[in-house]
């Protein structure tokens, strides 16, 4: 009588080469991964596909190493204001950046699954360590710029509806 028991896998289960016909037998097996690799039609200028256009291969094994460099790039001038502003998050092609009370870096994978071959999100993982403040406060990226001296919009839930290539 456990029929309708969810299933769970690792990212290794996908690819993240498109394939609906070898991504079809996957049914509606829940996963995590890098939210860059199931984002699919983002016109965002580091989005997969305008990326495969200048560097082929993007798309290829090695996808998540793209996605890992890219964070590691836009990372640096938002050190700062995670270490001291607790609760503050990076959407990063990996997922959802954040220090925890050590200063040490984790992020928040995207929950996805399988409908009719083609992954889709359907949420984000919950974060394993707490955050050090109960609502983060967002930033938007063009308050990063140099002289920008917006105010902070208002505090979100800690598991948001992630917007594509934003910072919060």
């Amino acid at each position: 009588h456990a029929g309708n028991l969810p299933v769970y896998a690792t990212s290794h289960i996908y690819s993240s080469v498109a394939d609906s016909d070898k991504d079809r037998d996957l049914g509606q097996i829940k996963f995590v991964d890098t939210p860059w690799l199931l984002e699919e039609n983002n016109q965002s200028p580091l989005s997969r596909d305008n990326l495969e256009r200048l560097i082929p291969g993007v798309k290829g094994p090695y996808a998540r190493l793209y996605a890992m460099g890219i964070d590691a790039f836009n990372l640096l001038p938002h050190l700062a204001q995670l270490r001291d502003q607790p609760g503050r998050t990076l959407n990063g092609k990996t997922g959802t950046l954040f220090l925890d009370g050590l200063n040490r870096l984790h992020r928040q994978l995207a929950w996805a699954d399988m409908e009719h071959g083609q992954a889709r999100i359907t949420g984000y993982a919950p974060r394993l360590e707490k955050p050090r403040v109960a609502f983060p406060a967002a930033i938007t990226p063009h308050e990063t710029q140099p002289g920008n001296n917006a105010a902070l919009p208002a505090a979100v839930s800690p598991l948001p509806a992630r917007p594509a290539d934003s910072v919060r």
